[in-house]
Protein backbone atom coordinates (compact mmCIF):
# COMPACT_ATOMS: atom_id res chain seq x y z
CA UNK A 1 0.00 0.00 0.00
CA UNK A 2 1.45 3.17 -0.58
CA UNK A 3 0.13 6.57 0.76
CA UNK A 4 0.33 10.00 -0.63
CA UNK A 5 3.80 8.75 -2.29
CA UNK A 6 4.89 9.19 -5.77
CA UNK A 7 7.57 6.24 -5.79
CA UNK A 8 10.27 8.60 -7.29
CA UNK A 9 13.46 6.39 -7.37
CA UNK A 10 15.17 8.05 -4.55
CA UNK A 11 12.24 7.02 -1.81
CA UNK A 12 12.14 3.25 -3.27
CA UNK A 13 16.07 2.74 -3.41
CA UNK A 14 15.61 2.69 -6.94
CA UNK A 15 12.98 1.53 -9.48
CA UNK A 16 15.50 -1.93 -10.74
CA UNK A 17 13.17 -5.09 -9.84
CA UNK A 18 16.03 -6.96 -8.21
CA UNK A 19 16.40 -4.17 -5.59
CA UNK A 20 13.17 -2.71 -4.80
CA UNK A 21 9.61 -3.33 -5.44
CA UNK A 22 8.13 -5.93 -8.26
CA UNK A 23 4.67 -5.25 -8.87
CA UNK A 24 3.45 -7.79 -10.59
CA UNK A 25 3.69 -10.39 -8.73
CA UNK A 26 3.11 -7.86 -5.99
CA UNK A 27 -0.30 -5.98 -5.73
CA UNK A 28 0.09 -2.28 -5.34
CA UNK A 29 -2.84 -0.11 -3.49
CA UNK A 30 -2.09 3.61 -4.41
CA UNK A 31 -4.32 6.50 -2.55
CA UNK A 32 -3.17 9.87 -3.59
CA UNK A 33 -4.83 13.25 -3.71
CA UNK A 34 -3.30 13.65 -7.21
CA UNK A 35 -4.71 11.76 -10.00
CA UNK A 36 -1.63 11.72 -12.33
CA UNK A 37 0.18 9.89 -9.66
CA UNK A 38 -1.95 6.79 -9.61
CA UNK A 39 0.12 4.30 -11.69
CA UNK A 40 2.92 6.93 -12.55
CA UNK A 41 5.61 4.58 -12.02
CA UNK A 42 4.14 1.68 -10.95
CA UNK A 43 1.07 -0.46 -12.03
CA UNK A 44 -1.71 -0.58 -9.55
CA UNK A 45 -4.35 -2.95 -8.57
CA UNK A 46 -6.24 -0.58 -7.01
CA UNK A 47 -6.18 3.39 -7.45
CA UNK A 48 -7.73 5.46 -5.18
CA UNK A 49 -8.25 9.52 -5.49
CA UNK A 50 -8.67 10.33 -1.76
CA UNK A 51 -6.85 12.69 0.84
CA UNK A 52 -4.98 10.60 2.92
CA UNK A 53 -6.18 11.13 6.32
CA UNK A 54 -9.78 10.94 5.56
CA UNK A 55 -9.11 7.47 3.56
CA UNK A 56 -7.21 5.98 6.26
CA UNK A 57 -9.96 7.13 8.78
CA UNK A 58 -12.09 5.00 6.85
CA UNK A 59 -9.67 1.96 6.27
CA UNK A 60 -8.80 2.30 9.73
CA UNK A 61 -12.66 1.92 11.04
CA UNK A 62 -13.37 -1.42 8.73
CA UNK A 63 -9.55 -3.20 10.10
CA UNK A 64 -11.23 -2.61 13.38
CA UNK A 65 -14.62 -4.14 12.62
CA UNK A 66 -12.79 -7.30 10.60
CA UNK A 67 -10.50 -7.36 13.20
CA UNK A 68 -11.46 -6.30 16.44
CA UNK A 69 -8.18 -7.84 18.39
CA UNK A 70 -5.90 -7.06 15.71
CA UNK A 71 -3.58 -9.49 13.39
CA UNK A 72 -0.15 -10.24 13.77
CA UNK A 73 1.45 -12.27 10.90
CA UNK A 74 4.45 -13.84 12.92
CA UNK A 75 6.32 -15.58 9.97
CA UNK A 76 6.78 -12.31 8.55
CA UNK A 77 7.99 -10.54 12.03
CA UNK A 78 10.70 -13.56 12.06
CA UNK A 79 11.74 -13.09 8.66
CA UNK A 80 12.59 -9.27 8.97
CA UNK A 81 14.16 -9.66 12.40
CA UNK A 82 16.04 -12.05 11.11
CA UNK A 83 17.38 -10.18 7.88
CA UNK A 84 17.81 -7.11 10.19
CA UNK A 85 20.51 -9.60 12.31
CA UNK A 86 21.77 -11.14 8.99
CA UNK A 87 22.26 -7.11 7.73
CA UNK A 88 23.65 -5.98 10.90
CA UNK A 89 26.19 -8.61 11.32
CA UNK A 90 27.28 -7.86 7.71
CA UNK A 91 28.17 -4.65 8.43
CA UNK A 92 30.14 -5.22 11.41
CA UNK A 93 33.63 -5.04 10.08
CA UNK A 94 33.45 -2.02 8.57
CA UNK A 95 31.43 -0.32 11.71
CA UNK A 96 34.85 -2.00 13.65
CA UNK A 97 36.89 -0.98 11.00
CA UNK A 98 40.20 1.08 12.04
CA UNK A 99 41.02 1.75 8.28
CA UNK A 100 41.74 5.43 7.14
CA UNK A 101 39.93 7.12 5.59
CA UNK A 102 36.83 5.81 8.08
CA UNK A 103 34.63 3.94 6.26
CA UNK A 104 30.52 5.39 6.44
CA UNK A 105 29.52 2.79 8.43
CA UNK A 106 32.28 2.91 10.92
CA UNK A 107 30.73 7.14 10.81
CA UNK A 108 27.05 5.72 11.78
CA UNK A 109 28.13 3.41 14.20
CA UNK A 110 29.99 6.13 16.28
CA UNK A 111 27.52 8.90 15.77
CA UNK A 112 24.69 6.76 17.06
CA UNK A 113 26.74 5.38 19.80
CA UNK A 114 27.36 8.22 21.57
CA UNK A 115 24.00 10.49 20.14
CA UNK A 116 21.14 11.07 22.72
CA UNK A 117 17.87 9.18 21.72
CA UNK A 118 15.70 11.53 21.10
CA UNK A 119 18.70 13.75 19.25
CA UNK A 120 17.88 15.07 15.71
CA UNK A 121 19.62 13.98 12.63
CA UNK A 122 19.13 15.84 9.30
CA UNK A 123 20.73 14.20 6.31
CA UNK A 124 21.56 15.06 2.80
CA UNK A 125 21.41 13.35 -0.29
CA UNK A 126 23.18 10.48 -1.46
CA UNK A 127 25.01 7.53 0.99
CA UNK A 128 24.40 9.53 3.82
CA UNK A 129 20.92 9.20 3.34
CA UNK A 130 20.76 6.05 2.26
CA UNK A 131 23.05 4.72 4.82
CA UNK A 132 20.97 6.21 7.91
CA UNK A 133 17.69 4.92 6.18
CA UNK A 134 19.34 1.64 6.03
CA UNK A 135 21.28 1.16 9.23
CA UNK A 136 20.77 4.25 11.39
CA UNK A 137 18.56 3.02 14.49
CA UNK A 138 16.14 6.11 15.07
CA UNK A 139 14.19 5.74 18.26
CA UNK A 140 12.03 8.41 18.51
CA UNK A 141 9.39 9.63 16.05
CA UNK A 142 10.24 13.06 14.40
CA UNK A 143 13.96 12.86 15.12
CA UNK A 144 15.16 12.30 11.54
CA UNK A 145 14.55 15.06 8.77
CA UNK A 146 15.33 13.78 4.94
CA UNK A 147 14.82 15.54 1.73
CA UNK A 148 12.79 11.92 0.20
CA UNK A 149 12.38 11.51 -2.56
CA UNK A 150 12.81 14.84 -4.20
CA UNK A 151 16.47 14.71 -3.61
CA UNK A 152 17.22 17.97 -3.12
CA UNK A 153 21.29 18.66 -2.99
CA UNK A 154 22.11 21.10 -0.23
CA UNK A 155 19.21 20.24 2.54
CA UNK A 156 21.10 18.81 5.26
CA UNK A 157 22.82 21.72 6.43
CA UNK A 158 20.20 24.43 6.62
CA UNK A 159 17.93 21.78 7.91
CA UNK A 160 20.04 21.37 10.82
CA UNK A 161 19.91 25.14 11.51
CA UNK A 162 15.65 24.81 11.02
CA UNK A 163 15.85 21.96 13.40
CA UNK A 164 17.63 23.33 15.73
CA UNK A 165 15.79 26.80 16.26
CA UNK A 166 12.91 24.83 16.39
CA UNK A 167 13.99 22.32 19.26
CA UNK A 168 16.67 23.85 21.02
CA UNK A 169 17.14 21.57 24.14
CA UNK A 170 17.86 18.90 21.42
CA UNK A 171 21.03 17.83 20.04
CA UNK A 172 21.09 18.55 16.34
CA UNK A 173 23.60 16.59 13.85
CA UNK A 174 23.83 17.18 9.74
CA UNK A 175 25.38 14.35 8.63
CA UNK A 176 26.15 15.45 5.19
CA UNK A 177 28.14 14.96 2.31
CA UNK A 178 31.13 17.19 0.93
CA UNK A 179 29.29 17.69 -2.11
CA UNK A 180 25.75 18.51 -0.50
CA UNK A 181 27.28 20.74 1.92
CA UNK A 182 29.30 22.50 -1.48
CA UNK A 183 25.64 24.04 -2.27
CA UNK A 184 25.58 26.36 0.75
CA UNK A 185 28.65 26.31 2.65
CA UNK A 186 27.10 29.50 4.40
CA UNK A 187 24.81 27.91 6.25
CA UNK A 188 28.03 28.14 8.73
CA UNK A 189 28.36 31.97 8.61
CA UNK A 190 24.46 31.68 9.47
CA UNK A 191 25.01 29.32 12.15
CA UNK A 192 28.15 31.75 13.76
CA UNK A 193 25.71 35.10 13.14
CA UNK A 194 22.95 33.80 14.70
CA UNK A 195 25.07 31.64 17.17
CA UNK A 196 22.46 28.03 16.39
CA UNK A 197 24.96 25.38 17.57
CA UNK A 198 24.13 22.43 15.36
CA UNK A 199 26.60 19.99 14.68
CA UNK A 200 27.83 18.61 10.90
CA UNK A 201 29.48 15.93 9.98
CA UNK A 202 30.77 16.01 6.47
CA UNK A 203 31.61 12.67 4.66
CA UNK A 204 33.98 13.05 2.46
CA UNK A 205 34.51 11.27 -0.48
CA UNK A 206 36.02 14.03 -3.44
CA UNK A 207 32.90 13.48 -5.42
CA UNK A 208 29.17 13.64 -6.20
CA UNK A 209 29.20 9.91 -5.14
CA UNK A 210 26.02 8.62 -6.21
CA UNK A 211 26.11 10.79 -9.31
CA UNK A 212 29.51 9.57 -10.23
CA UNK A 213 28.53 5.53 -9.48
CA UNK A 214 25.39 6.06 -11.65
CA UNK A 215 27.63 8.14 -14.35
CA UNK A 216 30.33 4.97 -14.43
CA UNK A 217 27.56 2.70 -14.45
CA UNK A 218 25.88 4.08 -17.16
CA UNK A 219 28.77 6.04 -19.62
CA UNK A 220 31.81 4.84 -18.51
CA UNK A 221 33.05 8.27 -17.35
CA UNK A 222 32.82 10.04 -14.13
CA UNK A 223 33.07 13.14 -16.05
CA UNK A 224 32.45 16.79 -13.84
CA UNK A 225 31.22 14.27 -10.68
CA UNK A 226 34.70 13.37 -8.92
CA UNK A 227 36.75 16.66 -7.52
CA UNK A 228 40.19 14.93 -6.18
CA UNK A 229 41.85 15.23 -10.06
CA UNK A 230 40.60 19.31 -9.41
CA UNK A 231 42.24 19.22 -5.89
CA UNK A 232 45.21 18.11 -6.93
CA UNK A 233 45.68 20.41 -9.58
CA UNK A 234 43.98 24.13 -8.14
CA UNK A 235 45.46 23.32 -4.79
Amino acid sequence: MGLATSFKEADCSSWYPEYSFRFPPAKLIHIDIDPSEIGRNFPVEIGAIADVKQALAVLTKVAKTLYPEGKQNKRIEQEIAAYKKDFKASNREWEESDAFPMSPQRILADIREVLPREAIITTDVGWNKNGVGQQFPIYEPGTFLTPCGLATMGFGSPAALGAKLAAPDKVVISLIGDGGFGQNPAVLATASAENIPAVFVIMNNRAFGTIAGLEKANFDTTFGTVFGLCSRICG
